[in-house]
């Protein structure tokens, strides 16, 4: 099939891999200059996705363009993909969703099936398809809303063997979508378009809950000498919690993914007089566990003229995308403590995108000869060896949220400061 893919960035640029790794014939469409895009200059990084669009236009199978003519010229799929953008209260930004889909609207042909992925509010595609039924009377579009299910990291993957695929249709337009979907996937969940968007919202906000739940039970694990770790293998042995669960301790959830759904049923909630202690009190926890790692700091040291080295500035690893980065608001806040802040990542293409006061260490070797303190955010394994680890330790103090070396052998005396714990 012929599909265009409208919205280029994480989630539209893996969505267009896959299936061009699938044998369909991608046309990707979006506002911007395609000239990177079509020299196979990638804005961010993922697993795989450079090898799999350097194929896809190799065999002639994909292309790019901002002529919404040209996409969708005997197009049987748009497939909607723009990353919702959110504000720094995690609130999503549904307009800028609404508006570049009011774009294409002219363009798209009769008989064309429109793939929502874009994260919306619940509500929002069946109110989408009476205007489209308003303003373009004599055209037949088909519309259905899929809810994305890819993981930072592990995106494309996730794509071309998903574990299922949520699709919200009408009952009657089910045939026209099933062909489609099934070259990617035979375990297909057929529902109503709201219950769709609302299954985002819920697996988001589930995630997040079992994050701030894990995050709060480690707490009180430290204050009564119990390991976290040892109570999350406790806990994923019960089937029914499992082994998948999202009950390991660490960091704060950032990124504004899990965020945004969770804000997004807290104001639909409050917007309908429905009581919700539980869905409101998700985002206080994690906002107060976010001041886990700076309350270590501080109740260790005095901040200030101290350097300080930051291991992980990405959102996740696996991929290059700095979007509300839980790793760059705390490199904001040691600036703001007058401490002198390194940080290295190997996702990071180029540091042209970093704050100035991030002095980005590239290279290892050239690490500050004295930290003060090491926080490690994202696992430093295997492209440091632990020797290579320790040495460029050295004394300082080491604050480690998720336990990503806490089954290492420590140092002797060293200061070693986890949220995780299983010794």
């Amino acid at each position: 099939m012929k599909v265009c893919i409208y919205g280029l960035w994480h989630l539209g640029l893996v969505t267009t891999a896959g299936l061009v790794k699938l044998g369909h014939t991608v046309v990707g469409l979006d506002d911007f200059d395609m000239c990177d895009l079509n020299r196979g200059m990638l804005p961010m990084y993922e697993k795989g996705l450079e090898e799999a669009l350097h194929n896809g236009s190799k065999n002639n199978i994909l292309s790019f363009t901002n002529d919404c003519k040209e996409a969708f010229e005997n197009t049987d799929v748009v497939w909607v993909t723009f990353d919702t953008p959110v504000d720094e209260h995690d609130v999503a930004d549904i307009k800028y969703i609404e508006t570049r889909i009011m774009r294409i609207l002219p363009y798209i042909q009769d008989g064309t099936k429109l793939i929502i992925s874009s994260q919306v509010k619940v509500g929002f595609t069946e109110r989408f398809e009476k205007m489209i039924l308003s303003q373009h009377p004599d055209k037949k579009i088909y519309i259905a809303y899929s809810p994305e299910n890819l993981q930072l990291g592990n995106a494309l993957e996730r794509f071309v063997n998903p574990d299922r695929i949520i699709i919200g249709t009408h009952p009657d337009e089910r045939s026209e979508f099933e062909p489609f979907f099934k070259t990617i996937s035979n375990n297909l969940i057929w529902m109503t378009i709201p219950s769709a968007e609302m299954t985002k919202h819920a697996i988001n906000a589930y995630l997040a809950m079992s994050i701030c739940f894990a995050n709060e039970i480690a707490q009180v694990c430290d204050s009564v000498g119990a390991l976290s770790g040892e109570v999350e293998l406790g806990l994923k042995s019960d089937n029914r919690i499992g082994q998948k669960a999202y009950v390991r301790a660490g960091d704060a959830y950032s990124g504004g993914t899990l965020a945004r759904d969770v804000k997004t049923l807290s104001y639909m909630t409050m917007d309908r007089s429905i009581v919700s202690p539980l869905l409101d009190s998700i985002s206080d926890s994690n906002e107060c566990h976010k001041d886990w790692i700076s309350r270590e700091i501080t109740k260790r040291m005095n901040i200030c003229g101290k350097t300080i080295m930051v291991f992980g500035l990405v959102y996740k690893e696996g991929t290059s995308t700095l979007r509300r980065s839980g790793p760059l608001e705390l490199c904001e806040w040691l600036y703001e403590q007058q401490a002198i802040v390194y940080a290295h990542d190997p996702f990071i293409i180029s540091d042209a995108d970093l704050p100035d006061y991030i002095h980005f260490v590239d290279d290892l070797n050239n690490m500050p000869k004295e930290c003060h303190c090491v926080i490690i955010l994202k696992d430093p394994y295997p492209s440091i060896s632990l020797y290579m680890l320790d040495m460029m330790i050295g004394d300082a103090i080491v604050i480690d949220p998720n336990g990503y070396i806490f089954h290492k052998p420590q140092k002797n005396g060293r200061k070693y400061f986890s949220v995780r714990r299983l010794q």
